[in-house]
């Protein structure tokens, strides 16, 4: 439905009139928007929109006019054209389905706002096509400098913010100098530290105008402009299930996981699942399964063993060991209707070398289906006008002419499913990869990719774009005035089934037994409330639209108790515990968020993610040196990765693990590539790699060791999880492999060196966190990922484990030797914040330099300092005067985040690599547990929750 005000002024209407017509219209078009069912969402934006008005108006009640900054400049607009006829403001309503949004647009809203002052006063472009008038400019030279650009909503919920392509910068230097604000506004509006202008009011309004006002605290100038922007709206894209799609599962309780064939003919199980209200008919369902060493041996396969159950499998090798049993596959399976709230198990089990089928032939599919796709897209000029000629692709044609040409690259091929790529390149670093799947049963299914990623080309960079994907003559999905930076990427998934209605579930026991995943505590579950919030989260407004960051925190580097660092995120944890599919649902959806990252940064002449392997000394940081095309020798990237609507900012030492998970439950190729590519970031993003393992001469060219203890687990994690993975054959697998195995010999190296002069608390890695301290819980980040490491075979990684997991051990025990100065060891240290292993450093934390000096080679005088330094669980004090510590009564007061369940993790590492005393420890742990490792707690988060 769409409904259209006019609103019809008379020479001599005053701005009051205006404003009481304007509000009388709304308010009568509100009162029709109530009676019409469905139509809830409507009234809400356009009463959000009169709560608006009615704030601006009151807050302003003793300024003249030029309060209402928004409608003083429809308002002069429309008086400047009076002469020409009647000046007609237009807004529109429009609903689909259940959910609607609101537009409202004045045509001729763009005018100028004018201040009168002494000085220069010269004229700036307005950004999306509006005009600017500057205030004036003091002898100083203070200036402002709007980039072009244009506001972006993507259904975001009032009080979020929406980020605009709008950069204040200052031609003046020093530009720190300079303090930006927004002095006036017709919706709430902030600049954020690197110049960008936030937007806090629901969408659907607009244009905005707004006044930026630029001060110099030294000079004592000032300069204003006033600028009005254009508003557009993205509609949201179609979620794979509709928003409450599920029908019973848990809302209250504890979700457990669910059981799982076993047998002795089975190496596997696994279970599909329907959690919709309807039945479902026949269909496909893929997922990734590992296999530990040797289960599947050269030669073999797998298929279906499950007693009384009928089905068909197509298994698609990945990878191998090194004695040619069978890595990881894909797995897909025929499965058969399912009625509403059922599950069907399954086994897999060995067989045989299988009889030669012949796979189902894509090109003939495709033909046999008269399936038509088209990728239609419109290049578009900073004021949103079209630029140039109008893109349409057929990518059903580009896929047939790739298998043709023999260019096309295929992931799967078999009985039941072909899946084939074709990349077809748009312009500068634009591009597409359509995968296209055809089944047995004739549907095809199709990820478009839409990737603006190429690097180190000559050509590059920012896009501003609409564009409609039409499936079979339909349009099934469009966008409008899309702004995406160069390295960053979106997904759009359509096909002619019922794309992933069934629900896969998989064994996280056989998953944890194949090193796939941390030794969670499965048998705990988690409440059922928490995997609601994930089930709301995805009926988000704007959930799954392109770029969306779909819950994860794009600002890297804060810190916190924030649900995407960790192991695994916690949506991804909670679904490998749980098998819950909202769980499933959410993390997939932020697997999409990593395209949104600007870390996608794709080596076109290579064929792979940018590398070290290909640019030895390439660092992607603004920093380095600006790369050339085609030279290996760069430093840096031939165009530099800049700000996004979304403000991300990366970082390192704080990056989750976006697509590891949504991959093995998806076999989606896209989520393959957003694993290597992560992989691939972590190396290229550290600095100085090359590092001498100390007390050697021996250099290691690709060390990662050189970040924040927690920045070298994320990073390990990275490369780990693709190493994992990495398709044999593949570029990714060799240079995987080798940076696995770099690092640990400099990790070898450096415990080597460590151990003898730590005394009796050897085990520690004090690093970053300042002088003579270190966090503990950063280091047990980085020994679970380790002890993964180690578990899937990378030589060395072991041993690395070991010597944290003794520290972790250790530290968890009452020590034999001291006292020192009257200290003694207390164990609920293990899991303080800070350890201090010499005199407290007064040169705060960051960027510290360890220790300095001879460490603390008694646990008794390791206590001493940490009393010292104010970080002691034990009660204690230093009597300074006599240069003692006087004992108290213990607490947990330096542990009061995840520090407890983050030494559990490490306790249980060493337990299961057979540590000694590790036993003892876990024992030790649990019978006086610290803060938040009860029970409740981790079924409230399990992010850290391991299990020995």
């Amino acid at each position: 439905m769409t409904d259209t005000i006019n609103i019809t002024l008379s020479d001599g209407t005053t701005l009051d009139d205006f404003v009481t017509a304007t509000r009388d219209t709304i308010a009568s078009l509100t009162k029709q928007v109530e009676t019409l069912s469905g139509m809830a969402s409507s009234v809400t934006a356009i009463q959000l929109g009169l709560a608006s008005t009615d704030s601006t108006m009151a807050a302003n009640q003793e300024a003249d006019a030029a309060a209402l900054a928004g409608l003083q400049e429809a308002v002069k607009a429309w008086a400047a054209s009076k002469a020409s006829g009647t000046t007609t403001g237009t807004g529109s309503t429009t609903a689909t389905g259940s959910s609607a949004t609101g537009t409202g647009t004045a045509t001729s809203s763009t005018g100028t706002g004018t201040t009168t002052t002494t000085g220069t006063t010269p004229t700036q472009t307005g950004s999306g096509g509006g005009s600017t008038t500057s205030a004036p400019v003091n002898t100083e030279g203070l200036s402002l400098s709007i980039a072009p650009g244009t506001f972006t909503f993507s259904n975001i919920p009032v009080g979020n913010n929406t980020i605009c392509i709008v950069g204040a910068t200052n031609s003046k230097t020093p530009a720190n100098q300079m303090l930006w604000s927004i002095v006036r506004s017709s919706v709430p509006l902030k600049i954020d530290y690197a110049g960008y202008v936030d937007c806090m009011a629901s969408p659907g309004v607009g244009p905005i105008t707004f006044t930026v006002q630029g001060i110099d605290h030294i000079g004592g100038s000032t300069a204003q402009a006033t600028f009005s922007i254009p508003v557009v709206q993205i509609g949201a894209q179609t979620a794979t299930r509709a928003p409450g799609a599920f029908t019973g599962l848990p809302t209250t309780g504890l979700v457990q996981s669910n059981k799982f064939l076993t047998g002795s003919a089975g190496v596997v199980g696994f279970n599909v699942a329907n959690n919709t209200a309807a039945a479902l008919p026949q269909g496909y369902v893929r997922f990734v399964q590992a296999f530990t060493p040797g289960a599947v041996p050269k030669g073999s396969t797998v298929d279906l063993v499950s007693p009384g159950v009928i089905g068909v499998t197509q298994c698609d090798p990945i990878n191998t060991y090194s004695d040619g049993s069978l890595k990881t596959a894909l797995i897909t399976v025929a499965q058969p209707a399912i009625a509403s709230g059922a599950a069907v198990q399954y086994l897999l089990g060995v067989v045989g070398g299988t009889t030669i089928t012949a796979p189902v032939d894509l090109s003939t599919a495709l033909t046999a289906a008269k399936y038509a796709l088209t990728f239609d897209i419109q290049m578009l000029a900073n004021d949103g006008t079209a630029s140039g000629s109008p893109v349409s692709i057929d990518l059903v044609a580009a896929m047939q002419a790739a298998i043709a040409g023999k260019t096309a690259s295929t992931l799967q091929s078999g009985p039941l499913v072909t899946q084939q790529r074709v990349v077809v390149p748009i312009s500068g670093s634009l591009y597409l990869n359509a995968d296209f799947s055809a089944f047995f049963d004739g549907s095809i299914r199709c990820d478009i990719a839409v990737r603006n990623d190429i690097a180190m080309s000559a050509s590059g960079g920012p896009i501003y774009t609409s564009g409609t994907i039409t499936q079979n003559g339909t349009s099934v999905y469009s966008w409008n005035q899309l702004y995406q930076t160069q390295y960053q990427c979106w997904l759009y998934e359509c096909g002619t089934d019922a794309r992933y209605a069934a629900s896969v579930q998989l064994d996280p026991a056989y998953l944890i037994k194949a090193a796939v995943i941390q030794p969670y505590g499965i048998t705990k579950g988690v409440d059922a409330t928490a995997i609601v919030g994930y089930e709301n989260g995805t009926a988000s407004p704007g959930w799954l639209a392109p770029l969306a960051t779909n819950g994860v925190d794009t600002g890297m580097p804060g810190t916190g108790g924030r649900p995407d660092i960790g192991y695994e995120t916690q949506s991804a944890t909670v679904a490998l515990i749980t098998q819950d599919p909202r769980a499933v649902d959410y993390c997939c959806a932020q697997a999409d968020a990593s395209g949104s990252a600007p870390w996608n940064i794709y080596d076109a002449a290579n064929e792979c993610f940018v590398s070290t392997a290909n640019y030895p000394d390439l660092w992607i940081d603004g920093r380095a040196a600006l790369g050339k095309p085609g030279d290996p020798t760069s430093q840096g990237l031939t165009q530099r990765q800049t700000g996004t609507p979304q403000n991300w900012d990366l970082d390192q030492a704080h990056q989750p693990d976006l697509s590891f998970v949504p991959w093995l439950y998806t076999a989606r190729r896209h989520y393959l590539d957003q694993v290597m590519m992560q992989g691939a970031w972590s190396v290229v993003c550290q600095y100085n790699r090359p590092m001498t393992i100390p007390g050697t001469t021996t250099v290691v060219k690709q060390s990662l060791w050189g970040s924040q203890v927690r920045g070298i687990a994320w990073m390990l994690r990275q490369v780990s999880n693709a190493g994992l993975f990495a398709p044999d054959g593949s570029s990714y697998a060799t240079y995987f492999a080798d940076i696995m195995q770099q690092n640990a010999t400099y990790g070898l190296g450096l415990q080597a060196y460590l151990k003898p002069t730590q005394g009796n608390c050897w085990g520690y890695l004090a690093q970053d966190h300042g002088q003579n301290n270190f966090a503990p819980w950063e280091m047990y980040y980085l020994l679970a990922i380790c002890g993964l490491a180690g578990a899937r075979g990378y030589p060395g990684w072991t041993e690395i484990t070991n010597f944290f997991a003794r520290f972790a051990v250790e530290s968890a025990l009452p020590q034999a030797d001291g006292p020192y100065k009257g200290a003694k060891w207390c164990p609920r240290d293990a899991s303080a914040y800070d350890l201090f292993f010499g005199i407290a450093s007064t040169n705060g934390q960051a960027g510290g330099t360890g220790i300095v000096g001879t460490p603390a080679q008694t646990w008794a005088e390791a206590n001493y300092w940490t009393v010292r330094g104010g970080q002691s669980n034990s009660g204690a004090t230093w009597d300074a005067a006599t240069d003692t510590i006087i004992p108290g009564t213990p607490n947990w007061s330096h542990s009061a985040g995840d520090y407890g369940q983050l030494t559990m993790a490490g306790i249980v590492w060493g337990v299961r690599n057979g540590v000694p005393n590790a036993q003892a420890a876990l024992a030790a742990f649990l019978a006086d547990p610290p803060p938040y490792t009860d029970a409740a707690t981790y079924q409230t988060d399990p992010t850290f929750s391991l299990a020995g």
